[in-house]
């Protein structure tokens, strides 16, 4: 590392970290020479899609095209799933089911998704790791986790599935019928 820089913007409260890029990609395990992303801020948020494409067509014959997108789009695709749902929780509610109903089915559906991945990663984790042992020797004390820190990790999981889903799931029970279903 070369140096922990402050930045001006966000005094005290974020910190950048300077290092050489070569010493980093000689250890890579993949993707050597290459970089994984880029962020750019711009001055003027409505040129935002004109400066992606720019910088698209940049990147467009190279070995490495690029596809940028802003963080907006990234956090929208987030709820697409459930935009894409509006028909079928439509149905749900003119057949009978609550408001409350449909939001409880909508956070239990996230809320299950995020804890089997959860727990198949953290049990893959846990039983890996000292599997791989003689491998990894030196770095294996790092990786090793109890059965308490895995259970924290569902823990933490369930916590950030249900603060995920609710957002949504609040959207879905405000739905009217009339208005979904005019969607599509």
């Amino acid at each position: 590392m070369v140096g922990i820089v402050d930045d001006a913007n966000y005094p005290g409260q974020a910190g950048w970290f300077l290092g050489n890029y070569e010493y980093l990609d000689e250890a890579s395990a993949s993707g050597k020479g290459t970089i994984d992303r880029f962020l750019v801020r711009i001055r003027d948020p409505n040129r935002a899609a004109q400066v992606g494409r720019q910088i698209d067509r940049l990147f467009m014959n190279s070995a490495a095209p690029t596809r940028t997108s802003s963080e907006k789009s990234r956090s929208q695709a987030g709820l697409q799933s459930i935009r894409e749902r509006v028909p079928e929780i439509a149905v749900l509610k003119t057949l009978g089911f609550s408001n409350n109903a449909v939001l409880h089915l909508v956070v239990a559906e996230g809320v299950l998704l995020c804890l089997i991945a959860c727990a198949i990663s953290l049990v893959l984790a846990k039983i890996a790791i000292p599997v791989t042992q003689p491998a990894i020797e030196d770095f294996v004390l790092l990786l090793q986790t109890s059965w308490a820190d895995v259970l924290r990790g569902f823990g933490l999981a369930l916590i950030v599935a249900l603060v995920s889903s609710l957002y949504p799931a609040w959207q879905v029970r405000q739905l009217s019928i009339v208005d979904a279903l005019s969607r599509h």
